[in-house]
């Protein structure tokens, strides 16, 4: 371990969040309430703003700048868009993301309705045996205010202030809604910014068309790309076959300064969520995320495609993001495994810098 310091915290938080998730459970029981993590996670984020900097503040290791898109990351953990209360956010940055992508934008939205936020664990093989893992399974529908609102947000915070990559994640159910919100985005304008368009949300009508349909895709990143030339990644989903996601990127490589995400969570039907479905995160969709980033390095290798590749889905180890980093991933997209433990973050930073280090 680094420090003292860090044990202790990790081991605390761990504490707390399984006393949070106990209560709720009791709660649920006493009160015949519907199953419903999104409590745990309101109160959770309550605690994480409130947490003191010395708790929070860890320097991130010198070696682990990795440059992407003519972007400097400190470190290549970035925090994966799923959250946007910009002072949690900026917990995360004092934490060691090298940089972040707060929660996907669009018009604004009421989102699905309750429950819609679910705890669980779910059976996963390993080496032949089977293991059960804590997944999240989340179907909010990019709820929230609008883009307008969102970008007020961003401005009035502090996260600028760190010098460190901040992404746009922009959804939208039609082309017209996408190049709107992009135009929205652009007019916001701030050092080191880069864009990630979603085109892999299993939990809003048309989250997926973009995957759907390639020429879709083509068509928007033609537009987009008449507009401004800023860094940009697209992320995709891994719901689709990799026939299908190589001919995404086929699409993604005609276009300069712009990278991959792989990939997005998996569509899984839940009934314990109002909604019948919703995105699994969580180490059960590792093994998914590792062989899209492999197939598509392998690709852009065979094709000469100059494509930077962020992993993202289930990464919560020093060992996972090796494995992403040995398969052709740059950056590496963290959700699940740092709301499981924040301090997991100062954590790899360590141990991926002595990994470095023995290079």
């Amino acid at each position: 371990m680094p420090n003292y310091k860090l044990e202790v915290s990790r081991h605390t938080y761990h504490l707390s969040r399984e006393t949070l998730i106990s209560l709720n459970k009791a709660y649920e029981k006493i009160f015949h309430k519907p199953e419903d993590y999104e409590r745990v996670a309101e109160v959770g984020k309550y605690l994480i703003k409130n947490i003191p900097d010395f708790f929070v503040k860890y320097k991130i290791p010198d070696n682990l700048e990795t440059e992407v898109l003519g972007l400097k990351f400190p470190s290549p953990l970035i925090l994966a868009s799923f959250e946007s209360d910009t002072d949690i956010i900026e917990q995360y940055l004092k934490l060691g993301f090298g940089g972040a992508i707060p929660k996907t934008v669009l018009k604004e939205r009421l989102g699905n309705p309750r429950p819609r936020l679910i705890r669980e664990k779910r059976k996963h093989k390993v080496n032949g045996k089977t293991v059960k893992y804590e997944c999240i399974v989340n179907a909010m529908g990019f709820n929230g205010p609008g883009v307008v609102e969102a970008n007020e947000e961003l401005k009035n915070s502090n996260l600028f202030s760190y010098n460190r990559p901040i992404g746009r994640s922009t959804g939208g159910n039609s082309l017209e809604e996408y190049l709107y919100v992009h135009e929205k985005v652009l007019d916001l304008q701030y050092k080191d910014k880069f864009i990630e368009i979603d085109a892999g949300c299993p939990n809003t009508p048309h989250g997926q068309d973009l995957c759907k349909n390639p020429g879709n895709l083509n068509k928007l990143l033609n537009e987009i790309r008449k507009i401004d030339d800023a860094p940009l990644f697209v992320k995709l989903s891994p719901d689709f076959d990799n026939e299908r996601i190589l001919e995404l990127v086929d699409v993604i490589t005609k276009y300069d300064n712009t990278g991959v995400t792989l990939a997005n969570t998996r569509t899984v039907k839940c009934n314990k969520i109002k909604h019948g479905k919703g995105g699994l995160s969580g180490l059960c969709i590792k093994d998914r995320t590792l062989e899209l980033v492999k197939i598509v390095d392998e690709h852009k290798l065979k094709n000469n495609y100059d494509l930077p590749i962020k992993a993202e889905g289930g990464l919560s180890t020093t060992e996972d993001i090796i494995n992403a980093k040995k398969n052709g991933a740059s950056l590496f997209g963290m959700a699940t495994g740092v709301v499981q433990n924040i301090f997991t973050i100062p954590l790899i930073n360590y141990e991926l810098s002595i990994y470095q280090s023995e290079l």
